[in-house]
């Protein structure tokens, strides 16, 4: 019976099979740590927000290929026994840990340094000689990570940011800081940042009480939560960022497929639209209970986010100003302190624009 909470690569059958010792660790439970974040009573979490972080963290994750690369042993102080290991070595992993790391911020309590990527093979008392010298030098891809609670294992295989292709209810719209970046292959990466309080409603959001599972099935990318016009792209993958901000790595729909789309899409490009919003359901929230406080939205579920002309956080509006690659241009604008130059040309059909401008006139009523 195991009673403690481990983040884990857990062995292919047919590899488990080949590095198994005798009287050693069973091949379904031979697994490489990556994190062990305590024990399952008294957690400072539950569950499932552990589950949502990793599953929204192997949304984005290609799989892990390595080898065996030696046998070590672990004189494990305090301890009557030490740990027989099989050494694994991976280009990869590294960068994936301090990945992983971030993903689960507090609740990694500050695993940065000192990792030794290991499989347990057996333990053996102090003094006994090894049950083994060698391994054999297998190749290992591991293509799915594992929440390890106690004696139940949660799985959650990688997508590699593979593209997934709404549901109902009753949807918030919510703007949030935004940080963007061209990734030079026709897709864009937006950071929305829940940490800042929303005083138009009186609530804040818990980033990490996000639920993702709608939105995975049907990744739509709106503009200004739009739901009559057809969506202008689609997410590829969501990421954890810095464990309390969400990141999404979205593409607008093919040129010439919807020219609205297209509009937005320049629009976008010549930095004339500059922030994102998302639309979620809450689950549970925490009245707030005097007004000098906020109410929490502690539990939600994202179903889409929209590209919009301003968030309804006006600290969010220039927060995403301040981290735009030209954001020190753009602010001697705001100030009237020096001209730059102005921004390439665009041929935009006046039909569209009207629509458009009518549109961007409806979000300002809302």
């Amino acid at each position: 019976m195991s009673d403690g909470v481990m983040v884990a690569f857990f062995l292919p059958p047919d590899t488990a099979s080949k590095l198994a010792v005798k009287d050693g660790e069973a091949a379904g439970d031979l697994h490489l740590t990556l994190a062990f974040l305590g024990k399952v009573e008294g957690f400072q979490v539950g569950k499932d927000e552990v589950a949502d972080i990793l599953r929204v963290f192997a949304l984005k994750t290609r799989p892990i290929t390595g080898h065996t690369n030696g046998v070590g042993r672990f004189y494990n102080k305090g301890e009557d026994k030490d740990a027989v290991v099989a050494l694994f070595d991976s280009v990869k992993l590294p960068k994936f840990y301090q990945e992983l790391v971030g993903a689960l911020g507090e609740l990694s309590n500050g695993q940065t340094h000192g990792f030794t990527p290991h499989i347990t093979l057996a333990y053996v008392d102090k003094g006994a000689p090894s049950p083994i010298e060698t391994v054999p030098d297998v190749e290992i891809t591991f293509t799915q990570i594992v929440l390890a609670w106690g004696d139940e294992r949660l799985t959650f295989d990688f997508s590699g940011g593979d593209k997934v292709t709404q549901a109902s209810g009753k949807i918030i719209r919510c703007g949030y800081e935004i940080e963007r970046e061209v990734t030079g292959d026709g897709t864009y990466k937006v950071l929305l940042s829940t940490g800042t309080p929303i005083r138009q409603g009186g609530y804040t959001v818990n980033a990490a009480g996000g639920k993702f599972d709608a939105f995975v099935k049907n990744p739509v990318v709106m503009w200004a939560h739009d739901y009559d016009r057809p969506p202008i792209g689609r997410g590829l993958d969501l990421s954890h960022v810095e464990s309390r901000k969400l990141a999404a790595h979205f593409e607008f729909s093919p040129q010439g497929v919807n020219p609205f789309a297209d509009m937005i899409h320049q629009l976008w490009d010549a930095r004339f639209i500059n922030a994102a919003s998302i639309g979620f359901e809450p689950i549970e929230t925490q009245q707030a209970r005097s007004r000098d406080e906020l109410s929490l939205v502690d539990k939600w579920e994202l179903y889409e986010f929209s590209i919009v002309p301003i968030p309804r956080d006006r600290e969010a509006l220039r927060l995403a100003v301040d981290g735009f690659d030209h954001a020190e241009e753009l602010l001697r604008v705001a100030n009237v302190t020096a001209p730059i130059e102005p921004p390439a040309k665009t041929t935009v059909d006046p039909q569209i624009l009207y629509d458009f401008l009518r549109t961007l006139k409806g979000v300002y009523n809302a």
